[in-house]
């Protein structure tokens, strides 16, 4: 059964894009969706099929975590200022609150670090939540659909770049409405903007790709949120960020929004999220072709490559240049996470692996590649950035 719009339900909708991409062999998500627009609310998101939300699940419990502090980086770290910054013009410190999907704690750690004490954090990743408790912070292992017992009730809940990534947003809505306490509680929210991704061009594996599934502008932000029975009582202008760690800048929004007696009804229609992603197709077009058409160049000397980076961006590649899977030795990716799972039927291995014996290097890196061409410099070795 097709997807129908994560916040009015409605089945019909206009196609914007069709995108293709390979995952690793032990994971269970599509590898092709279509990016829509709903047709009634203007709401923008992934029509998958075949997938429920405890495929992801099951995804995220078992493939995916942010466990490794070196993941994160000083992008989240200014990220939390910006977030602790908003909540304490709406929260007071005594307040209890709950961070779902709290990866290793950093958010949460910033919290404690401004006198906010009454703490807990949930994420699906059992190593993620090994880390916050040696912080000195209260977590557990669960998501959005497994928080707690009924008698847990919060002032504040918090999902920190979780929305984007859940198949079902009413279930989501109607458990986060759950763990509060009631009308008065609040609820903070950040997301991935799309009002942003037609100013600065990052390449399409970091806006959309299996993970990210849901597409928000503020106003469609604003429309799931009221259809639910919120209020945003936050200013637009206090988190509308620019965020730029080594890659391209991409655009965080954000809000805190309040429980209401009285769910609004209407919804205002969403037009900037399908005008934003059709000029920014339109828009990266050019640049997609000539990356593909200069790596095909390259490839035709060699007989065979080491592909450096195991995420969406490596998987976007091979996707829209099949012709190099059967080159591929096998895959160099520094989380440890992912070593020895497999790709397309190859190994991945630690960046201890990197060939010494003149194999050529394709470094696959949305944010690092200065940094791994690089490291292949000082090891002599061959490489293409891709």
């Amino acid at each position: 059964m097709d997807r129908k719009c994560p916040v009015c339900n409605t089945s019909e909708s206009r196609r914007l894009r069709h995108m293709e991409m390979e995952i690793a062999d032990h994971v269970r998500l599509p590898k092709s969706y279509d990016i829509v627009s709903c047709n009634k609310c203007g709401f923008s998101y992934a029509k998958l099929r075949g997938v429920t939300q405890e495929t992801y699940n099951e995804y995220y419990r078992k493939s995916n975590d942010y466990s490794d502090e070196k993941i994160r980086m000083k992008l989240n770290r200014e990220l939390d200022l910006v977030r602790v910054r908003l909540i304490g013009k709406h929260i007071p410190l005594d307040a209890e609150i709950l961070d779902i999907g709290c990866g290793n704690g950093d958010f949460l750690a910033e919290l404690k670090a401004n006198n906010y004490e009454s703490l807990t954090g949930i994420d699906p990743s059992e190593n993620s939540v090994e880390v916050v408790r040696k912080r000195g912070i209260h977590a557990r292992t669960g998501n959005i659909f497994s928080i707690g017992t009924e008698k847990e009730k919060y002032d504040l809940v918090c999902c920190t770049a979780v929305l984007e990534h859940i198949y079902d947003l009413k279930g989501c809505m109607e458990k986060l409405k759950s763990r509060l306490k009631g009308p008065g509680s609040k609820i903070f929210v950040d997301v991935p903007g799309m009002e942003g991704i037609n100013k600065y061009l990052a390449m399409p594996a970091e806006h959309f790709n299996c993970e990210h599934i849901n597409y928000f502008t503020f106003q469609s932000l604003d429309n799931l949120f009221s259809v639910n029975g919120f209020k945003r009582i936050s200013e637009k202008e206090d988190y509308f960020v620019f965020l730029k760690e080594k890659g391209v800048p991409t655009l965080s929004i954000g809000a805190v929004y309040e429980l209401i007696e009285t769910p609004v009804g209407n919804v205002e229609k969403d037009t900037e999220s399908e005008k934003a992603i059709l000029q920014y197709f339109s828009a990266i077009e050019d640049k997609l072709t000539l990356q593909k058409e200069l790596l095909k160049t390259v490839l035709m000397k060699e007989e065979r490559v080491v592909i450096w980076g195991g995420g969406n961006y490596a998987f976007q590649m091979m996707s829209s240049l099949p012709e190099i899977k059967e080159k591929i030795d096998y895959f160099i990716d520094s989380n440890h996470n992912k070593i020895g799972s497999k790709i397309i039927g190859k190994a991945v291995k630690g960046i201890d692996e990197i060939p010494k014996d003149g194999t050529l290097v394709v470094i696959c890196s949305m944010n690092y590649s200065e940094e791994m061409a690089s490291e292949c410099e000082k090891r002599a070795v061959r490489y293409h950035i891709y």
